[in-house]
């Protein structure tokens, strides 16, 4: 495979923790990751192929593009409360309900959630309910939220910059420190329930 920055062929990175990392442009050709922790783990463009994964912990992570699962082992991995984005970067034969896997897209409902620091940069999120959810420190930027609701959702130093709030409903939800640069406001209810519409100029 070409394209990667980084590729590592016939690793052992068993029992390794690799949990909190941002994985963009990786190939694992024919590793050993056997029981790795990658808990909370952001994945984009990565290629498993022939490579053991079986007991990896995935929980809480967000699958964004993820390639070659045909060919690995995957067998026993935790996928509970991992996001992600289209069925076609999951293990064919895997039920995304019974794994405990859930889909971030348009109308999603994420409502009470625990996506603290998950990176949902450029995703498309409009008419999503995202109401109670804990996005602390999440990457949101130049994300499509429009019409979502974040009534009494955490938002501390979330990154929301570039983002489309149009109709987003922020009441009651803390927003203290978090980055609204370049994020447009039409028709937007903020947290004080008065409603924030910017002229362009």
């Amino acid at each position: 495979m070409n394209g990667f920055q980084s590729t590592f062929n016939n690793c052992n990175l068993t029992d390794a923790n690799i949990s909190h990392a941002r994985l963009s442009e990786v190939n694992f050709d024919d590793c050993n990751l056997s029981n790795v922790n990658l808990s909370h783990t952001t994945f984009y463009d990565v290629y498993i192929e022939g490579s053991n994964l079986s007991n990896a912990d995935f929980s809480n992570s967000h699958i964004k593009a993820m390639s070659g699962w045909s060919e690995a082992n995957y067998t026993n991995v935790n996928f509970q409360n991992t996001l992600y984005l289209d069925p076609e970067y999951l293990p064919p034969d895997i039920d995304p309900n019974v794994a405990g896997l859930m889909f971030v897209g348009p109308e999603t409902d994420l409502s009470g959630k625990d996506l603290i620091n998950v990176d949902l940069s450029e995703s498309e999120l409009y008419s999503a309910n995202l109401s109670n959810a804990n996005l602390s420190g999440a990457n949101l930027s130049e994300a499509d939220l429009s019409d979502t609701n974040f009534t009494n959702s955490h938002l501390e130093n979330t990154d929301l910059s570039d983002a489309d709030l149009t109709n987003a409903n922020f009441t009651n939800a803390n927003l203290n420190n978090a980055n609204l640069d370049g994020a447009i406001f039409d028709n937007t209810i903020m947290p004080d329930g008065t409603i924030r519409s910017d002229e362009e100029e």
